[in-house]
């Protein structure tokens, strides 16, 4: 508990930890009432059997102070009421105290989910290369709702604590030997069952872990490849999959929850026993059972009340065990993410880096690079410069990293060694800035389930989007006269991942969706592979007419796509080569 307390410190901002100590003092005013429900009980229960000795007792003290001299029986009326209006204001109150803790839980859960979807987003690109998107789906969504479960159980436990204890203060005060034997047996009993459950609750805790991201892949994976799984017929393929992993989440969490009742049902039968094993071993030794009546009442009452509060404690601290791992990788998450966020601010104070527009060209400085998972490298002092108002092509074959130095530029990857330089300042220096000149074409576009507006303007508010340009970057992008001849236009939804237009047209849309910011450094990553002949000369030829105005990075397989650049380097063997220059 030590440790999840200190994990506590790194999920929760201070606002939330705030509300979080408004909250427990919330949970410790209903444990209040709790206590003097049950501490009012002994008192009252012997009222109503010694009906004489009312006016020597302190409830008839206070009760004359308020209402003067009384019968026995108003007295007995004033405290019916009174007991009624406690019990009232007790259910009422721990009705406003869930209420109030719900939406204070949820709220605060979208805000982490927020949070590491941020910390995720701004992730270094080589994150992504290593983490799949079910393991992404799974911290966001069910590592946020399994952590907010520990929260939540973390404040069970202390409120169910604050109760216990207010109760056993009760207990001990009326008999203080009585109440420690009983304390000590529950207590051996709780870590009895503690000790043979904990190892099975983690086991089953690691299970569920994994299938719940191996649940987001088979379905991400299924959904992502819907066109060949239907072409081949494999449904049943991916369906068996997703059904093993389902029922290994399904068993892992049954097991959970069956042996999470356990310490309940045994721990209502223990105390029940203690209860009327006291009644039989005062028989037995000769006690007048009706003189000890009101305290067995209150033990007896005290024991429905701290049966569910032991029950609750054991079964909070079970789901703790459970959902920790959740925990352990949202805390690591956040703070690696404060991390690294510390260190771009570091980098912004150390200069404003990338001038607003490119004049003197792009230089790639004596840069190596290798993966992070391989020791070979990549690149091994290259250098090359891209002029300003040039197209500069790459070829070179399959394999030869064209790509991969495209993004090294771009700043997704991060050199080795060396750097890339615009105008002389360093890319690293502000990289908001510097994606600000860029335009990106990528081989494979990815497109949103919504309209070819918002595809194209990808990232604007709708009150942004300038409707204008959006045309005449579909003119460019060879498009126009398609989208025109839509009857919803712009409007038009496209489906998920662009699935209602072909492979072109989804090309098309990212060419224009490129062009839309504005760039002044465009790069086209095999951009016109999926285009017709016709189509790619057009927009080739349209490209070409921004020769002068753009600096401009061509990666292509097709000669006729180059042979307008006024530079093109061979990339082979980690190196650059000059092979046209004009």
């Amino acid at each position: 508990m030590k440790r999840v307390l200190g994990q506590l410190g790194i999920l929760l901002d201070k606002r939330q930890k705030k509300g979080l100590f408004l909250l427990f003092w919330g949970a410790a005013f209903v444990a209040l009432l709790d206590t003097l429900s049950v501490s009012l009980m002994a008192p009252f229960m012997a009222l109503l059997m010694d009906m004489g000795s009312i006016k020597a007792g302190a409830f008839y003290s206070v009760a004359a102070f308020f209402f003067g001299e009384i019968s026995s029986a108003s007295l007995l009326k004033i405290l019916s009421l009174f007991f009624i209006a406690l019990y009232l204001f007790r259910g009422m109150a721990k009705v406003f105290y869930n209420f109030w803790q719900a939406r204070l839980i949820a709220r605060y859960r979208s805000e982490l989910s927020v949070k590491l979807f941020s910390y995720v987003m701004h992730k270094p690109y080589d994150y992504h290369l290593f983490h799949n998107t079910a393991e992404t789906q799974r911290l966001i969504n069910a590592d946020v709702c399994n952590a907010f479960h520990v929260v939540t159980n973390f404040m069970l436990t202390a409120s169910s604590g604050l109760v216990s204890m207010g109760i056993l203060v009760v207990l001990l005060s009326m008999d203080w030997k009585l109440t420690i034997t009983l304390f000590i047996v529950v207590f051996l009993f709780l870590q009895f069952v503690r000790k043979y459950l904990k190892k099975f609750i983690q086991k089953m805790a690691n299970h569920n872990f994994v299938a719940s991201a191996e649940i987001n892949k088979w379905v991400g994976q299924s959904i992502g490849g819907l066109k060949n799984i239907y072409v081949k017929q494999k449904q049943e393929y991916y369906i068996r999959h997703f059904g093993a992993v389902a029922r290994c989440a399904a068993v892992a969490q049954g097991n959970y929850n069956a042996v999470d009742g356990i310490p309940k049902v045994m721990l209502d039968t223990l105390c029940m026993i203690m209860v009327f094993g006291i009644v039989l071993i005062q028989l037995l030794v000769g006690h007048n059972v009706t003189e000890n009546l009101p305290l067995f009442a209150t033990f007896a009452l005290a024991a429905l009340r701290l049966v569910p509060v032991f029950g609750q404690i054991t079964s909070t601290i079970n789901s703790i065990a459970f959902y920790r791992p959740s925990l352990d990788i949202i805390c690591d998450t956040l703070q690696a993410g404060a991390a690294k966020a510390e260190r771009e601010k570091e980098i912004l104070r150390q200069g404003d880096g990338c001038p607003k527009d490119i004049t003197e060209g792009i230089q790639v400085s004596h840069v190596s690079f290798r993966y992070k998972d391989t020791e070979k490298m990549l690149f091994t002092d290259l250098s090359l410069t891209i002029p300003a108002k040039k197209s500069v092509a790459f070829v070179g074959g399959t394999g030869s990293g064209k790509t991969t130095l495209a993004d090294i530029i771009l700043g997704l990857h991060e050199p080795t060694e060396g750097k890339i330089l615009v105008d002389g300042m360093d890319i690293r220096q502000n990289p908001a800035a510097w994606a600000g000149l860029i335009g990106y074409i990528p081989q494979f576009i990815y497109l949103s389930d919504d309209s070819i507006r918002a595809n194209v303007a990808l990232g604007d508010s709708q009150q942004a989007i300038d409707d204008g340009w959006i045309w005449d970057c579909l003119a460019r992008a060879q498009m126009k006269d398609y989208v025109q001849g839509l009857p919803n236009g712009l409007d038009t939804m496209i489906g998920e991942n662009g699935i209602r237009l072909s492979g072109g047209q989804r090309q098309r849309i990212g060419i224009a969706r490129a062009l839309y910011c504005k760039p002044r450094f465009l790069l086209m990553d095999e951009a016109t592979s999926s285009l017709d002949n016709d189509t790619e000369k057009a927009i080739v030829d349209s490209m070409n007419t921004l020769s002068g105005d753009l600096t401009m990075l061509i990666i292509a397989h097709r000669l006729s796509t180059i042979e307008g650049c006024d530079l093109v380097y061979r990339i082979e063997n980690g190196k650059a080569v000059i092979e046209k220059q004009r």
